[in-house]
């Protein structure tokens, strides 16, 4: 018997999961995110009965993704952690996939010219980094690509729908393997600098 709150806000879409005794129940946020996330939590936890304090375990992809997404997801997870005795689960979004994609690169949608991107070979993430949208096709021509439905970046990608299911078995599946983390621990993952880092080193700064 188990009650697992996970969110993933790093992406254009915030996703909320919640997964009662093996049923996942999900929430799909698409604005407003730093505003509607707490009340959407509390929502979930209403429709099954629940309070913050009945939850288990609590799940946070860490990035990388939208600087200030990725903040706010931390923030709420650990301010979840901080009230509650649940044990908490940090995942990036590469390994979200990893028994999804055996072998192939998974494209996630960084700014209007860039992506993410996370290389697999038997089921494990090898690489990731920052790749310019024009050098995708030369970078990874002989690889087979996967995107997220909601990025919709190029034709000839492998669309992965049902993200919250994804997510939710990733988490399982590191709740099975008992890869909990002390909450005040967790880390963003950060792929490349944020606009005010760039700024400043454009200014001739030191970061």
């Amino acid at each position: 018997m188990s009650k697992v709150l996970s969110i993933d806000t790093t992406k254009s879409k915030a996703y909320i999961n919640l997964n009662v005794d093996g049923k996942l129940h999900s929430s799909v946020l698409e604005d407003k995110v730093s505003e509607s996330l707490l009340p959407q939590i509390e929502l979930l936890l209403d429709n099954n009965n629940l309070t913050i304090k009945d939850i288990d375990v609590l799940g946070v992809v860490v990035g990388p993704g939208s600087f200030t997404g990725i903040r706010v997801g931390l923030s709420t997870i650990k301010g979840i952690a901080f009230v509650t005795n649940a044990k908490c689960i940090a995942i990036n979004s590469f390994d979200v996939f990893n028994s999804i994609i055996t072998n192939g690169v998974l494209l996630i949608k960084s700014t209007s010219t860039m992506m993410y991107y996370g290389k697999y070979e038997k089921n494990r993430l090898i690489d990731f980094g920052l790749v310019p949208n024009i050098d995708v096709t030369k970078k990874f021509s002989k690889c087979k690509l996967y995107q997220l439905e909601e990025n919709n970046i190029s034709d000839g990608c492998i669309l992965l729908d049902n993200y919250s299911e994804y997510l939710d078995k990733a988490i399982e599946l590191k709740c099975a393997e008992m890869c909990f983390v002390n909450a005040a621990a967790i880390e963003p993952l950060y792929v490349q600098l944020s606009q005010a880092e760039n700024q400043l080193i454009n200014k001739g700064a030191k970061i």
